[in-house]
């Protein structure tokens, strides 16, 4: 179910995740968008699902890193229009213009298709360049961006890191709006960032880090006291990972029992398992139902009018996402579900 309309008064952010890529697609009023990553449930890029349903300024589109579930279709997105802005962190995009005086020479898998698109969109303007280094700053419609991470010493230090230590997190206030898009970054590096960005906790809605990972054995996991920590009506949706190491994980002491100790009720675009249900309707479960494997509930979607009922996105391949309405203070006022969606409490 998709909104009729986009308000030019709110804010929208939809979270877009199949399993195995991300991407989250924000209008900024009046009329702007801001997409950050890319995913392709289909054969088509997931934000253009948004971008060619509604109008508006195409503003700034951001890679946060080059894993492969954050980059498929995003040249699909650059070229959809010349973007005002087009944010990268990562250092094996040459600052200078000798990459894009001859794309063609690196264009030899997705990655560096995209890579070589962002390199001439760069060297076209210097006004669209931006390296997302912490506390850099772009202005997005009505809203500011902040990257929160990577430092930029840190990453010229660490060029080779594992991509999720370079991802860029960031941070989008519209008025008494506050979004925090979490990218990948893992711990320890939210202890930094918390040192550097106080009051992460007062923010209205969160992409979940890192699909909710939590500490374990070889891993310091995503979650930190500095973001978790706040109001239980907060709008947190986490994305899915199914492949290997399955994200979220629902035992106790895991990712998604330490979020709903902290909030009401989370908002996932789908299971790290496919589900019997997923391609029918959006769906209700807790968490305990999950770990017994029962089978989610249909969920009643309100309409306008008090109405509620099933509404399914028109799109086959498009199934797996989530949407929320913001006013200016902060008020989460509507919540749209893509089929494949789930809404969980404790």
């Amino acid at each position: 179910m998709m909104p009729a309309i986009l308000q030019n008064d709110r804010l929208y952010v939809f979270v877009v995740g199949p399993g195995f890529g991300e991407s989250i697609i924000v209008r900024v009023p009046p009329a702007h968008w801001l997409v950050v990553d890319s995913c392709k449930p289909g054969e088509r890029a997931a934000a253009l699902e948004f971008l060619t349903r509604f109008d508006g300024v195409c503003a700034c589109a951001v890679l946060t890193h080059r894993h492969r579930d954050h980059y498929p279709g995003f040249s699909q997105v650059l070229a959809h229009d010349d973007w005002d802005v087009i944010g990268c962190a990562d250092l094996r995009l040459p600052a200078d213009s000798v990459q894009a005086q001859n794309p063609e020479v690196h264009r030899r898998n997705e990655l560096e298709d995209i890579m070589a698109a962002i390199q001439t969109r760069w060297s076209a303007s210097k006004e669209a360049r931006w390296r997302t280094w912490r506390h850099s700053q772009q202005t997005v419609g009505d809203a500011v961006l902040t990257s929160l991470h990577p430092a930029e010493a840190f990453a010229q230090q660490n060029p080779d890191a594992d991509p999720n230590v370079l991802s860029s997190a960031l941070l989008l206030r519209w008025k008494e709006v506050r979004i925090l898009l979490g990218a990948d970054v893992e711990n320890p590096h939210w202890e930094e960032i918390a040192r550097e960005f106080p009051g992460l906790r007062d923010h209205a809605a969160m992409k979940v880090p890192h699909h909710a990972s939590h500490a374990s054995a070889g891993s310091e996991g995503a979650l930190h006291t500095s973001f978790l920590e706040g109001s239980n009506s907060r709008f947190w949706v986490v994305t899915p990972y199914s492949k290997g190491r399955r994200l979220p994980r629902m035992e106790d002491g895991q990712g998604i029992h330490q979020l709903l100790n902290h909030v009401s009720c989370l908002y996932l675009t789908g299971l790290p398992v496919r589900h019997d249900r997923q391609a029918d309707a959006p769906c209700e479960t807790t968490r305990a139902e999950c770990q017994q494997e029962i089978r989610p509930r249909p969920l009643a979607v309100p309409f306008a009018g008090g109405i509620t009922g099933r509404a399914l996105d028109a799109s086959d391949a498009f199934k797996c996402w989530i949407g929320a309405e913001f006013s200016d203070e902060g008020t989460c006022e509507n919540v749209w579900y893509g089929p494949g969606s789930i809404r969980m409490t404790g």
